[in-house]
């Protein structure tokens, strides 16, 4: 690889710290943790939990990959993990994280043509029941492969990796 590679990290809070971008809760609560940054989703009810961000200004028909390093606590059960839907909430990218894991999930997906996406990361259904989430990123499918032999999934590092100037 030669030259300088720009990567931009889509994500709007990727050091995962609770003074960041604000996800809408339903039916959990979030835990930010510092070292490594995480966000652990604990369900506080019988259903299933979400933290949400609305993402816009993405470009329009470009291939993305939406990544995180998943632990899933929720003893024998599969669940949801990390789910993308257009402005109008038609389902693009679902990702499944298998019971008692440490792992990537990665999932590519094209931007919608008005350039938003709602961005959910899922708390398994069942009061207490957790999740918890590192090195969220959503960037360019192209990309995508460079970024990952940057910072390997098993390395927490990948937070360092900014999101673009958004303002």
């Amino acid at each position: 690889m030669s030259g300088l590679m720009l990567i931009h990290n889509w994500f709007p809070n990727p050091y995962l710290v609770g003074s960041g971008a604000k996800p809408n809760l339903e039916h959990c609560a979030a835990q930010y943790w510092t070292n490594p940054p995480q966000l652990n989703l604990e369900a506080t009810s019988v259903s299933v939990g979400y933290a949400r961000w609305e993402i816009d200004g993405l470009p329009a028909g470009e291939s993305l990959t939406a990544s995180a390093l998943v632990a899933n606590r929720a003893n024998g059960e599969r669940n949801q993990a990390i789910q993308v839907f257009d402005s109008s909430w038609k389902p693009i990218l679902v990702l499944y994280a298998d019971a008692n894991t440490d792992r990537e999930l990665a999932g590519e997906f094209t931007v919608p043509s008005d350039g938003i996406v709602l961005f959910r990361l899922c708390s398994p259904a069942g009061d207490g029941k957790s999740m918890t989430y590192q090195r969220v990123i959503i960037t360019e499918s192209s990309t995508w492969e460079q970024v990952d032999a940057l910072v390997p999934w098993n390395q927490p590092f990948g937070y360092r990796l900014m999101p673009r100037d958004r303002s």
